[in-house]
Protein backbone atom coordinates (compact mmCIF):
# COMPACT_ATOMS: atom_id res chain seq x y z
CA UNK A 1 0.00 0.00 0.00
CA UNK A 2 1.40 3.20 -1.02
CA UNK A 3 0.67 6.42 1.17
CA UNK A 4 1.52 10.21 0.62
CA UNK A 5 3.82 12.47 3.21
CA UNK A 6 0.64 14.44 4.99
CA UNK A 7 -1.83 11.60 4.30
CA UNK A 8 -4.28 10.53 7.35
CA UNK A 9 -3.63 6.66 8.66
CA UNK A 10 -4.47 4.83 11.82
CA UNK A 11 -2.22 2.92 13.48
CA UNK A 12 -3.03 0.45 15.25
CA UNK A 13 -3.56 0.41 19.22
CA UNK A 14 -4.79 -1.19 22.59
CA UNK A 15 -7.33 1.35 24.67
CA UNK A 16 -7.70 1.54 28.05
CA UNK A 17 -9.24 4.74 29.95
CA UNK A 18 -7.77 7.46 30.35
CA UNK A 19 -7.82 10.28 33.25
CA UNK A 20 -10.71 12.31 31.76
CA UNK A 21 -13.66 10.95 30.05
CA UNK A 22 -12.76 12.14 26.70
CA UNK A 23 -8.77 10.91 26.90
CA UNK A 24 -7.50 7.03 26.86
CA UNK A 25 -4.38 5.83 27.30
CA UNK A 26 -3.17 4.16 24.24
CA UNK A 27 -0.38 1.52 23.84
CA UNK A 28 0.90 1.05 20.20
CA UNK A 29 3.62 -1.53 18.73
CA UNK A 30 6.75 0.59 17.11
CA UNK A 31 9.32 -0.19 14.98
CA UNK A 32 11.77 0.77 18.17
CA UNK A 33 9.37 -0.70 20.76
CA UNK A 34 5.79 -0.47 22.59
CA UNK A 35 5.08 3.47 23.29
CA UNK A 36 2.46 4.70 25.65
CA UNK A 37 0.49 7.64 25.31
CA UNK A 38 -2.52 9.71 25.71
CA UNK A 39 -4.97 10.76 22.80
CA UNK A 40 -8.31 12.47 23.01
CA UNK A 41 -11.52 9.87 21.81
CA UNK A 42 -12.13 11.74 18.69
CA UNK A 43 -8.07 10.81 17.74
CA UNK A 44 -9.24 7.24 17.81
CA UNK A 45 -11.40 4.97 15.61
CA UNK A 46 -12.29 2.45 17.95
CA UNK A 47 -12.97 -1.40 18.14
CA UNK A 48 -14.67 -0.92 13.69
CA UNK A 49 -12.09 -3.12 12.16
CA UNK A 50 -11.55 -5.45 15.46
CA UNK A 51 -14.99 -6.64 15.77
CA UNK A 52 -16.74 -5.84 19.04
CA UNK A 53 -13.61 -5.72 20.53
CA UNK A 54 -13.72 -1.88 22.00
CA UNK A 55 -10.06 -2.40 23.52
CA UNK A 56 -8.52 -2.23 20.29
CA UNK A 57 -8.27 0.58 17.39
CA UNK A 58 -6.61 2.92 15.68
CA UNK A 59 -5.02 6.29 16.50
CA UNK A 60 -5.03 9.03 13.92
CA UNK A 61 -1.90 9.74 12.20
CA UNK A 62 -0.11 11.59 9.36
CA UNK A 63 2.54 9.85 7.17
CA UNK A 64 5.74 12.25 7.71
CA UNK A 65 8.05 9.91 5.79
CA UNK A 66 8.40 6.92 4.13
CA UNK A 67 11.03 3.92 4.14
CA UNK A 68 11.15 0.50 1.99
CA UNK A 69 9.22 -1.57 5.07
CA UNK A 70 8.04 1.22 7.58
CA UNK A 71 7.10 5.05 7.63
CA UNK A 72 7.35 7.57 10.03
CA UNK A 73 3.94 8.43 11.67
CA UNK A 74 3.13 11.20 13.92
CA UNK A 75 0.92 10.13 15.98
CA UNK A 76 -2.16 12.75 17.01
CA UNK A 77 -1.54 12.71 20.67
CA UNK A 78 0.72 12.80 24.21
CA UNK A 79 3.43 9.67 24.33
CA UNK A 80 5.80 9.41 27.40
CA UNK A 81 8.62 8.53 25.41
CA UNK A 82 8.53 10.48 21.53
CA UNK A 83 7.55 14.46 22.41
CA UNK A 84 6.49 14.68 19.35
CA UNK A 85 4.38 11.61 18.28
CA UNK A 86 7.15 10.79 15.91
CA UNK A 87 6.94 6.38 15.35
CA UNK A 88 8.01 4.41 12.98
CA UNK A 89 5.64 1.03 11.79
CA UNK A 90 5.80 -1.43 9.42
CA UNK A 91 3.69 -0.18 6.84
CA UNK A 92 1.54 -3.02 6.21
CA UNK A 93 -0.19 -2.76 10.17
CA UNK A 94 -1.53 0.73 8.70
CA UNK A 95 -5.46 1.78 7.09
CA UNK A 96 -6.31 4.89 5.76
CA UNK A 97 -8.24 6.91 7.04
CA UNK A 98 -11.11 9.44 5.50
CA UNK A 99 -10.14 12.70 5.32
CA UNK A 100 -12.76 14.79 8.22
Amino acid sequence: MTFANGELVGVPCSIQHGPFPDEHLVMVETEDGTIWGFVQQGDLQMGTSHGNDMNRGYVKSAVVEQASESILVRMFGSFFTTALGLASVKRNCLTRLAAL
